[in-house]
């Protein structure tokens, strides 16, 4: 498949996706951009690190009296940004935002 076959038929598929409701959503593509502007800057492992450790933050967050943890591990991640100012300024957009798609797709499985 060439070039501009992969990319129309990437266009076709995003224009699909915009048209299916519940997905077109700018929280979802928040995510969907910054998940792969991580990817494409990041060493593997550290883009691994940051994933396992958003994950870890995320369940940190859900329990309560929990704050001494949650800090621990938005400071390591924090640590592995320091040197990509743009990711770090959006990073808590970011889990906010994947926080909250997450919490979509389980109450759509209900």
């Amino acid at each position: 498949m060439s070039t501009e076959d992969s990319d129309k038929r990437a266009q076709e598929l995003n224009d699909a996706l915009l048209g299916v409701p519940g997905y077109a959503d700018d929280t979802m593509f928040f995510v969907a951009r910054y998940g792969h502007r991580l990817q494409c800057t990041l060493r593997k492992a550290d883009f691994d690190t940051v994933t396992q450790t958003t994950t870890e933050l995320s369940i940190a967050m859900s329990k309560p009296n929990n704050q001494a943890r949650v800090s621990e591990l938005r400071a390591q991640i924090m640590e592995i940004l320091r040197p990509f100012p743009e990711l770090a300024q959006d990073y808590d957009r970011f889990a906010a935002s994947a926080r909250s798609t997450a919490a979509s797709f389980g109450a759509r499985r209900k």
